[in-house]
Order: C-alpha cells, then structure tokens, then sequence
C-alpha cells in the first residue's frame, strides 16, 4: 500500500515501475484498475505505458468489477473469466506468470464509496446523490444506511469484500493506491476521535490513515507513506514491512529503484 495526499506521488510510482518494466524482460506488465482517471492523465507525460494494461475507467461499482475481469483476461488470453479466478485462487503466487507483474488499483478508497452506491441504487431504485439529499431534508439525523438492524450495512460489506476478495487473489504483487485521512484526536474531555485500537496502534503515530473502509490498512505486508517536499520530489516513510529496512523521512525520486530496488531487493 502506498499513502499519502493529493501530489505525493502515488501514481507516479506504478508509472516508474512500468517505465523500468518496458526496458526489462518481455513478459512483465502493470495492470491498472483506474478509479481516478489516473492512467489518461499519466500517459500523456510519461513513457514506458506499452507495459501498462489498462481496465475500463471505474466510475462505479460495476465499472470496478469489470476493469478487475479486463486486467485478468489480458493476462491469461483465451481464457473464460470463470476459470480464471478459479485458477487463481488456487495458484501459487510465486509459480505464477504474473509473479512479477504489478496489479494496481488507483484510487483504491473508492470501491467502499461505490459499494454504497451501488446498493442504494439497487435496493431503493435512486442515485445516491439523491437519496442522502432526500434523507437530510426530511431532517433525519444519523447516518442514512443506519437502519434495517444493520442489514444495509451487512450488503454494503459483501459486495465490497466480494471485489476485496478478487483483488486479494491476485496472483503477483499489489499495489493499493490511498488518499491519507486524519486521525481525529479526542477533545479535553476524552470524548470524539478515533477509538478503533488497531488503528491508533498501526497509524497513530503518523497522525493519518488510509481513506476507506476502515480495514484496508491491514490487508497488505508493505505500508508506505508518502509525501510531496518540492516539484518531482517526495519522501517517504515505511509504516510497515516485513524484513527489510524501514526508512523514516527517505528523499524518492523514483520509486522503481529507490524503494524496489534499493530496499526490496529487486533487480530492474
């Protein structure tokens, strides 16, 4: 997982990993699930975007579904989708053909957001926009997926665990794209703030988390925060990894070979 606000970097390092990709061996590809409109906006300033696979634009929860099917069939051609994730999911990721690939899913706090969305449209037949308006202005306080003893709630998470689920399953490395999101502190009297334990213990000290679905920051063995210091300069800190150094504050210019490199070992 890689972190951090608007301009910190988060794209740029998928796109400097398929630049040092298109000079590198034949077969390794970035596959991109764009919720951001990411990938347009790269490929028009960088080079190496002949190793990018890139699936639909994901403006919504079906969209998302569909970019995900898209990178699989790219990567195994002539293959039913169906088979595909089964394969996966039994797949050892380290005998895969996409062992060295990347999948990246950019901006990845959205699927939560589309999750809702999706069920608010299904479930009530109205975009979502409009039906929290239309719950606000009958002067309903709380939050508008409260009710139904927690069964919206219970929907919204299968269909968001279902796409977590694939997404998981991938047989080669991940890459999961977060806009930061403050922690809240409690106020004098101990009250608000963030309460979740895990949370203040993984991210308190860094005063921020992943945006989304509260678990996300604990799905992943490498938890990165970045963070903008100049035009095309960024540092970044290591919030988690396993086995390797953990810089605090390190100048990246180019995450392929100051991170991946450098500190994962890798060979470009």
């Amino acid at each position: 997982m890689v972190m951090g606000p608007w301009g910190a970097g988060k794209s740029y390092a998928w796109v400097r990993i398929a630049y040092w990709f298109s000079k590198g061996k034949e077969g390794d590809k970035v596959y991109v699930v764009d919720t951001d409109a990411t990938v347009e906006r790269q490929s028009l300033a960088f080079d190496g975007f002949d190793k990018v696979v890139i699936g639909k634009d994901a403006p919504n929860y079906t969209y998302l579904i569909s970019a995900l099917d898209e990178c699989l069939l790219a990567a195994y051609p002539g293959k039913k989708i169906a088979d595909i994730v089964r394969q996966s999911s039994m797949l050892d990721a380290r005998k895969s053909p996409l062992r060295d690939s990347f999948l990246v899913v950019d901006l990845a706090d959205k699927p939560r957001e589309y999750s809702q969305n999706y069920y608010i449209e299904e479930a009530y037949g109205k975009e979502a926009a409009d039906y929290y308006l239309e719950f606000k202005k009958a002067g309903k306080g709380g939050n508008a997926l409260a009710d139904a003893y927690g069964t919206n709630w219970q929907i919204v998470n299968k269909h968001y665990d279902h796409y977590m689920n694939r997404v998981l399953k991938w047989p080669g490395h991940l890459m999961l794209c977060f806009p930061d999101d403050e922690i809240r502190q409690a106020d004098s009297s101990g009250k608000g703030g963030e309460q979740d334990k895990e949370i203040l213990s993984a991210f308190g000290k860094y005063k921020v988390k992943p945006a989304g679905q509260k678990r996300v920051g604990f799905v992943t063995m490498t938890n990165l925060l970045l963070n903008p210091v100049g035009d095309e300069k960024w540092k970044y800190t290591s919030m988690k990894d396993l086995h390797r150094e953990r810089p605090k504050g390190a100048e990246i210019k180019d995450f392929a070979l100051d991170y991946l490199v450098k500190v994962a070992g890798w060979r470009m």
